[in-house]
């Protein structure tokens, strides 16, 4: 509906490493209860990057999309390119997010329901 009307388009893109993010997340889920499994989180994020990467391919010769893509960390944000969009291999990841999903829990800064929510095993 934005092309037909002509209107100018912006996409705003921010990835934030999925490992920070999922630690992010634990903190979250401890603090307020707020959780999402690892599916959910690869998911979500290989899904934004394919969405971007997509429409970037696409339109972005197209002179009414402006592409705008940033890194977020810890430690600030900053702008980046379409490579922010390409994803590392998702059995990797899968298997790295489950390591720190066991030691947090071992280490006592999860609770166990937590620890089987991030699973996918519980409510």
């Amino acid at each position: 509906m934005a092309l037909a009307a002509d209107w100018p388009i912006t996409v705003l893109h921010v990835d934030r490493a999925l490992a920070e993010a999922f630690s992010a997340m634990l903190d979250r889920a401890t603090r307020e209860g707020r959780v999402a499994t690892i599916n959910r989180m690869l998911h979500s994020h290989r899904g934004a990057a394919e969405t971007v990467r997509g429409l970037a391919n696409d339109f972005g010769l197209d002179g009414r999309w402006d592409f705008h893509l940033f890194a977020s960390s810890e430690t600030g944000v900053w702008e980046g390119t379409i490579e922010l969009t390409e994803l590392p291999d998702c059995t990797e990841t899968r298997k790295s997010l489950h390591d720190t999903l066991d030691a947090e829990h071992k280490a006592g800064r999860i609770a166990r329901t937590v620890y089987d929510r991030v699973r996918g095993l519980g409510r």
